[in-house]
């Protein structure tokens, strides 16, 4: 139970970090590069823990927007970040289980 909660913890970091990434692209270069080299450490860390392959999970990681439906319209609030983590850890345990990631 505390490796799911740890691994939901990191699913919350990640998907915050993807929506910051999100909110300041637009800011050049520089504005991306430090929330971005954080965002492939998260990955890293989640890859590791799940025992899932750290190049597959990238078809759902790159595009939480299409796998999990993350709003980068709004800032989601702690409940949207929980549930939005939930979708993910279960989306990725499931693609585990069956084999893709």
């Amino acid at each position: 139970m505390e490796k799911r909660e740890n691994a939901l913890k990191l699913c919350e970091e990640y998907i915050h970090q993807i929506w910051c990434i999100e909110s300041v692209k637009d800011g050049g270069m520089f504005a991306v590069y430090g929330l971005e080299q954080h965002r492939i450490k998260i990955h890293d860390e989640l890859c590791d823990m799940l025992g899932i392959d750290h190049v597959k999970s990238k078809d759902i990681l790159s595009y939480l927007d299409e796998k999990i439906g993350l709003d980068f319209s709004k800032i989601p609030s702690e409940s949207d970040l929980r549930d939005y983590s939930e979708k993910l850890l279960n989306l990725l345990l499931k693609e585990k289980e069956v084999g893709n990631i």
